[in-house]
């Protein structure tokens, strides 16, 4: 679990260019998660204009260009 923000960032550096996973519990991504996106009216997370839905099994693909977010994708979990 990482447990502050430096410590993900590191994982970004020491696997820069590499494809990781990240597993957390929905709360824990949506407290990261603010970092990055604004709350709507619904309460639902939303980055660049697209809603989040963080359910529960959730699955998000965040793309980083060295330490910077430059996209977030949910992908559909059936």
């Amino acid at each position: 679990m990482i447990k502050d923000y430096a410590n993900f960032y590191e994982i970004l550096k020491k696997y820069e260019g590499k494809r990781i996973a990240v597993i957390s519990h929905g709360g824990a991504i949506k407290f990261y998660l603010l970092r990055y996106c604004k709350v709507n009216d619904y309460l639902n997370l939303e980055y660049n204009g697209k809603e989040l839905f963080i359910t529960s099994p959730c699955l998000l693909k965040m793309t980083f260009r060295k330490n910077e977010l430059i996209n977030i994708e949910q992908i559909e979990v059936n």
